[in-house]
C-alpha cells in the first residue's frame, strides 16, 4: 500500500454556503516544500440508474456553471440522509419514479484533486411512475424527462451530448455490473 506523503500544517475555512465549504490547508508537500491546498468539502452525492423494460431514465436541464444543456441521470446530494434514502428521494423528486428493487452498484470520487466528495451509484430496477412533487425539477430547471436505451446513452456519451461525469461514471458502473463491460 502506498504511503501518504502529504502533511497538513493547518486548516482554515475560507468560504461556506449551504452546498459546500472551501478549506484552505497549509501543507508540507511530497517534495518537502510548504504549499497551499484548497479543498471543497461536500456532502456525499448519489446517482440513480433507474431502469424499466431495459430503458434508463434521464433528465435534461440547463447547467448554469458550464452554460449548456445537460442530459443526466437523476442525482443529487445526500443532505442529511443515508445514501440509499437520498437516492430514493432524488429519483422521486426529479422524475416522479419509485422502485421496490434497489441495489448499490458502486461509487467513485468525482473530483479527488479538488474535493472530498464521494458519490454512490444505485440501480433502481423496475422503476415505476408514481408522481412527484417537482420541487427539484423546478428549482434545478429540469426541462426534460426521457427513457433511453443503454446503446443510446453510450452514443450520447461518445458524441459528447452527455458530459456529466456523475452520469458517465454511473453508466460505466452499470455496464460493469451487468457484464456488458468485462471486468478484470
Amino acid at each position: 500500500m502506498p504511503k501518504k506523503d502529504w502533511q497538513t500544517l493547518n486548516q482554515q475555512i475560507v468560504h461556506e454556503n449551504p452546498w459546500y465549504r472551501v478549506r484552505h490547508d497549509r501543507t508540507l508537500m511530497p517534495s518537502g516544500a510548504e504549499g497551499n491546498y484548497f479543498v471543497v468539502e461536500r456532502a456525499p452525492t448519489v446517482a440513480v440508474v433507474a431502469i424499466t423494460n431495459s430503458l434508463i431514465a434521464t433528465v435534461g436541464l440547463w447547467r448554469y456553471p458550464v452554460d449548456r444543456y445537460s442530459i443526466e441521470l437523476p442525482a443529487g446530494s445526500c443532505e442529511d440522509d443515508e445514501p440509499l434514502a437520498a437516492a430514493k428521494r432524488e429519483l422521486w423528486e426529479e422524475t416522479g419514479l419509485e422502485s421496490d428493487h434497489w441495489r448499490r452498484i458502486g461509487g467513485f470520487d468525482p473530483m479527488n484533486g479538488l474535493s472530498d466528495e464521494t458519490s454512490h451509484v444505485f440501480l433502481a430496477d423496475r422503476a415505476k411512475w408514481v408522481g412527484g412533487n417537482g420541487r427539484d425539477a423546478r428549482d434545478e430547471g429540469i426541462q426534460d424527462f426521457s427513457w433511453r436505451t443503454l446503446p443510446e446513452i453510450i452514443g450520447l456519451i461518445h458524441r459528447g451530448a452527455m458530459q456529466d461525469a456523475m452520469s458517465i461514471c454511473a453508466i460505466m458502473l452499470l455496464a460493469a455490473d451487468t457484464g456488458l463491460l468485462p471486468v478484470q
